[in-house]
């Protein structure tokens, strides 16, 4: 009896302790909640937490570097070719980039911060020769979208295709040719063709180094996008600069050396046309709102009618910047001698231009207030489907053009 007793007794003692047993044993198998860092890399919450603190292999902690910073501040905006995730970017994501940037980088380390600031005196060199340019960077005001953004590129060689023919020249203006280059057999990928066809390694960007402006509505400091080493940024105010204040662009050492060009603000374009009327036999006289007193800005224009033509004749004029000028009939008639096809285009454009030379190449700084003006070119309809076109007439597709 006495041994019954015991056995139920430690029996019931199985039953009261054998629970915590079971919790203590389903623990240690686990080996999650006890094992601490161990046992991270395989559960999801600990997982995330490591995301985060691995983060300088991704894109946000690479800011100060430079790589993405330019991204965030406008590069997906400005160019086509951006990635979604750069897309996808939150705006306090962006205020920290040019946080880091900023503070990683003293702007006054960069170039000479007590530069001539008299837009009177500041030496401005003109824009590069086509043959010698392998890029440039620009400040420009875009009056019809309403927005100042900076852009640029500089590449390790002139990009052939991209200069053009002098056609005619007539004054203040000339009509370029576009180079046709066919090689053959075709070039490879990587490759473009040459003046004399034969392929050459196409000329691809470059890192520049750091790239500071001043004079802007504020001091913008800039890095080579990678792997286009494009440069951009679109977070300035609109407009970007004040009129006649002298804008400087300073670099640290980078494929061009250290650079360093000016351009002056130029005052917002305001064009008297909405639309210019080319008429073969007549001088096409344009007007705009003249700046002010010793303004630096010349006006350049630029008309295509030719849209489809296998070498089309490019219109462009570089004009003092007065209020006015007038495009000669005898270069009017020989730009619609060339061949009138697809939908004309036109644009204006206030600027300053400064540029370095260095051998045989060539980097310039353009500061500008840019519109697109509406282009008619009389007894001629572009179109795109028969009903584009009057009564009467049936739309080339090939050429856009009502016949």
């Amino acid at each position: 009896m006495m041994y019954g007793k015991i056995a139920i007794f430690c029996f019931l003692l199985m039953l009261a302790f054998s629970p915590g047993c079971s919790e203590s044993d389903g623990g240690d198998s686990d080996g999650d909640s006890d094992s601490g860092g161990e046992g991270t890399p395989d559960g999801d919450d600990e997982a995330d937490g490591d995301s985060g603190e691995s983060s300088p292999d991704g894109d946000e902690e690479t800011l100060p570097d430079g790589d993405t910073e330019n991204t965030a501040d406008g590069d997906g905006e400005l160019t086509e070719g951006s990635e979604e995730s750069e897309d996808t970017e939150t705006s306090e994501n962006e205020e920290a980039a040019e946080v880091d940037i900023e503070n990683e980088i003293d702007p006054d380390d960069i170039g000479d911060p007590d530069y001539d600031q008299n837009p009177a005196s500041v030496n401005l060199r003109g824009a590069c020769p086509a043959g010698k340019r392998i890029g440039g960077f620009k400040v420009e005001m875009n009056e019809d979208m309403g927005y100042t953004a900076i852009e640029g590129v500089v590449r390790n060689g002139v990009i052939p295709k991209d200069v053009p023919e002098v056609a005619v020249e007539d004054g203040d203006c000339r009509l370029l040719r576009r180079r046709r280059l066919v090689c053959n057999p075709a070039c490879e990928s990587g490759y473009t063709c040459n003046y004399d066809l034969t392929c050459i390694p196409s000329p691809v960007g470059q890192d520049a180094g750091l790239v500071v402006f001043r004079g802007l509505s504020k001091t913008v400091v800039i890095g080579p996008i990678y792997p286009t080493n494009s440069y951009s940024y679109n977070k300035l105010n609109h407009p970007g600069f004040a009129e006649n204040t002298v804008i400087q662009l300073a670099s640290t050492d980078g494929y061009f050396g250290e650079m360093e060009m000016f351009g002056v603000g130029v005052s917002q374009l305001v064009s008297a046309e909405e639309k210019w009327i080319i008429t073969g036999g007549e001088p096409l006289t344009i007007h705009w709102t003249a700046p002010g007193d010793g303004a630096r800005s010349r006006v350049f224009v630029q008309i295509n009618i030719d849209q489809h033509g296998l070498t089309p004749l490019t219109l462009t004029c570089d004009f003092p910047d007065t209020g006015e000028a007038t495009v000669s009939s005898a270069i009017i008639d020989q730009l619609m001698g060339a061949g009138v096809t697809g939908y004309p285009s036109g644009s204006v454009v206030r600027r300053t231009m400064d540029s370095m030379e260095n051998d045989d190449e060539c980097v310039d700084f353009m500061v500008s207030s840019v519109r697109k003006i509406d282009i008619e070119v009389t007894g001629h309809i572009p179109c795109s489907s028969d009903a584009d076109c009057p009564d009467g007439h049936d739309c080339d597709e090939t050429i856009q053009q009502c016949q």
